[in-house]
């Protein structure tokens, strides 16, 4: 046998051994099939960030010289879509059967309907994808994207702590306002508010540190700190912060369960009484609503989370290559002394 022909032998056999790179039986599956794999692979879970775009729309944009300018803003992510909508036509259709356009401000800004400025650009699905709110957000503007986190049912949702210290430092954002005390000052300090981004739909809510303001346009790499297989060693003063967070927000959820244990109460002695319910002070009207008709909202679970930078990354993979060779080394050292005469 030549040479080349057992180059070509060998080079078979590894063929043969190695995985398909592509599944050329697929195409020959039902529709039926290939459409429930297609619907199966849209599920992937994403981290989208989301944040306001502000704009200032002219007359003359408008077509309608005698109308004053229109300032306008508009939720918007730099995440990008889904990957299955890059694939065939058919993983397409699977994708936008089960997403959504979601978080257009058409009915804030009736005149500007039509423009691309106020129409939907984000693709969601709500039982998959987390909604992460960026710094910095204005209370009008949180008050009506809450809304929209409503109507689309939105599960998850994740924090930066950074909006907690921006709270601080005397800039508006609502979304740390749930934080009512320096992370210096003792836990007992703090005094619980109401969670107002929370809604019945709510299953999970992410905390997540990071160590300085993100460009608008960075991707999101969430990694548990505590159980990440790459070890991470976060600063004290990093620590502290988030989970100074997450104490303020397992306090305001449990100020939730006390107010629908309460209003749980009010139900039936007006039931019994035959009196008309009344909301509870403390209860939202999300949560009075939901006592009184399907009565299942259950606290959320709640995580803390690192954001890895890319400095971040680039150390841990460096942790971890020298944690691989080190373990490498000290296993080949304990190989040789194993041997007889060494």
């Amino acid at each position: 046998m030549s040479d080349s022909s057992a180059i070509f032998k060998d080079q078979a056999l590894i063929a043969a051994r190695s995985p398909a790179i592509t599944f050329e039986k697929f195409g020959k599956f039902p529709a039926e099939i290939q459409h429930m794999i297609w619907s199966f692979a849209s599920r992937q879970e994403r981290d989208i960030s989301v944040h306001v775009i502000e704009k200032t729309i002219s007359a003359e944009e408008t077509n309608n010289p005698n109308r004053p300018d229109i300032h306008i803003y508009a939720f918007r992510s730099s995440s990008p879509f889904p990957q299955m909508m890059h694939v065939c036509h058919d993983a397409r259709e699977a994708v936008l059967k089960h997403h959504i356009l979601a978080f257009g401000v058409e009915e804030q800004f009736h005149d500007l309907a039509q423009y691309h400025y106020a129409t939907a650009q984000i693709y969601f699905r709500p039982e998959c994808d987390t909604i992460c709110p960026m710094p910095l957000w204005k209370a009008e503007q949180q008050r009506v994207f809450v809304a929209k986190m409503r109507d689309c049912k939105v599960e998850k949702v994740a924090l930066s702590d950074y909006s907690c210290r921006e709270v601080y430092r005397g800039e508006a954002d609502r979304w740390g306002d749930y934080q009512t005390r320096r992370v210096a000052m003792p836990l007992t300090s703090i005094t619980p508010k109401t969670l107002d981004w929370m809604t019945e739909n709510i299953k999970e809510i992410i905390l997540w540190t990071q160590t300085e303001a993100l460009p608008l346009s960075s991707s999101l790499i969430f990694v548990d700190y505590k159980n990440c297989s790459l070890p991470i060693t976060m600063p004290h003063r990093q620590v502290e912060s988030c989970e100074h967070s997450m104490d303020s927000v397992t306090l305001c959820i449990d100020e939730l369960l006390k107010a629908q244990k309460e209003q749980r109460d009010a139900r039936k002695e007006a039931d019994l009484n035959g009196l008309q319910h009344r909301k509870v002070l403390d209860c939202p009207q999300w949560l009075y609503d939901n006592v009184n008709s399907t009565d299942d909202w259950k606290a959320p679970t709640r995580k803390l989370k690192w954001h890895l930078s890319k400095d971040m990354q680039v150390a841990s993979l460096a942790n971890a290559a020298t944690s691989f060779i080190g373990g490498y080394v000290f296993s080949l050292v304990g190989l040789f002394r194993s041997r007889p005469g060494a």
